[in-house]
């Protein structure tokens, strides 16, 4: 046997190994979230974390929506804490997930915080989901006035909240499809003439 022949027999056992792991892990998510789907949260929960512990080397966004769903289920049985922490380790573990995967951890830290009465935290964490949402491509402007409605202004002193509304224009981007979420942004600073 050549050593080209080797080669070949030792790619194509690479690609086939990989090609199941895909298919494993692939197999391990619809599964759990059927749990998910079934209000079977407790089972979904294991579910995930298990896709997390067995295929560490799934791809980022893999890994970073199977802990979206671990807090998922943790808030579906009321472990709002629990779920703060879930969705809080997306942000840190996988920085480099989609910004949309981001974003949305973001937001649900905030519900869960909110969910503990701490309705400051919550609203400094809808302001981060704010503006990580304006850089997700095609994100519907609806997405980020629902979001930016939660920022409750009266838990924040007038200058931390006049600096939240600069840092969210600052980072949204001047296009037609945001320009209803901007209006909204700078009526709000004028009310605070």
């Amino acid at each position: 046997m050549s050593k080209c022949s080797k080669l070949i027999g030792i790619v194509a056992s690479i690609v086939l190994v990989a090609g199941m792991a895909f298919a494993d892990v692939t197999s391990d998510i619809a599964t759990a979230k059927v749990l998910y789907v079934n209000k079977d949260y407790a089972e979904a929960q294991a579910a995930f974390e298990k896709v997390i512990k067995d295929y560490p080397t799934a791809t980022v966004n893999i890994l970073a929506n199977a802990q979206s769903f671990v807090g998922y289920s943790l808030r579906s049985q009321g472990k709002h804490v629990e779920a703060q922490v879930a969705f809080e380790k997306v942000i840190k573990d996988y920085p480099t997930a989609s910004v949309g995967i981001l974003a949305n951890a973001q937001r649900c830290a905030g519900y869960s915080l909110r969910s503990q009465g701490k309705h400051a935290e919550a609203t400094e964490a809808y302001v981060k989901a704010v503006i990580l949402y304006v850089r997700v491509p095609n994100v519907v402007s609806k997405t980020l006035i629902d979001t930016f409605s939660l920022i409750n202004p009266a838990l924040m002193t007038t200058a931390d909240y006049a600096t939240a509304l600069q840092s969210i224009i600052k980072a949204t981007p001047a296009t037609e499809a945001n320009a209803e979420f901007l209006g909204r942004i700078k009526s709000e600073i004028e009310k605070m003439k």
